[in-house]
């Protein structure tokens, strides 16, 4: 009771496999700005869906129609962001170009880089980095996008709202 005991311990590496503490520490590195851009996409998926009831709330018959024209405008304005709320179709396997970037396809690419990359002791190859850049790449611009939604779509909306003596939708957005 209250002892304390020392003892040294040696680390080594797994005999099978073939890193380098150089391979083991790039591997690291990375991962973890995976992880960083992955937390990122998730955030602005979750910002975008903390938005989407008080949108739908506006899409009802209740609702006069200029309301409801703005509101499912501006819904379909977070699908292109977010992605689809019901999920919807992904467009894999269609042919033609790729489908334009969403917080909820940023985070599912960076997810599946994480899984591969954490699958063994290895330094990141090129098509790792070359991936990794394509993502971070789609992140900047869907978060750009995200903020021309908070910045633009969302005033017009508000103006709607306004001339129809309605409540203002507060941006979800965080800094």
């Amino acid at each position: 009771h209250g002892n304390t005991y020392t003892q040294s311990v040696t680390v080594k590496n797994d005999p099978r496999s073939p890193a380098t503490l150089a391979d083991l520490r790039a591997q690291h590195n990375l991962l973890m700005k995976i992880y960083a851009g992955s937390k990122e996409s998730w955030d602005g998926y979750n910002q975008v869906a903390a938005m989407r009831p008080a949108i739908a709330a506006l899409t009802t018959s209740s609702q006069p129609a200029e309301v409801v024209a703005a509101a499912k405008a501006f819904d379909a304005r977070l699908d292109a962001v977010g992605g689809a709320a019901a999920g919807g179709r992904r467009g894999f396997f269609r042919g033609g170009p790729p489908p334009p970037p969403t917080f909820e396809r940023v985070n599912g690419a960076m997810g599946s880089e994480l899984t591969a990359l954490d699958n063994g002791d290895m330094a990141p190859t090129s098509a790792t980095l070359r991936g990794y850049a394509e993502n971070c790449a789609q992140l900047k611009s869907v978060v750009a996008s995200w903020k021309t939604v908070n910045e633009k779509d969302l005033a017009t909306l508000n103006a709607v709202l306004t001339r129809n003596n309605l409540a203002n939708i507060r941006s979800t957005a965080t800094a």
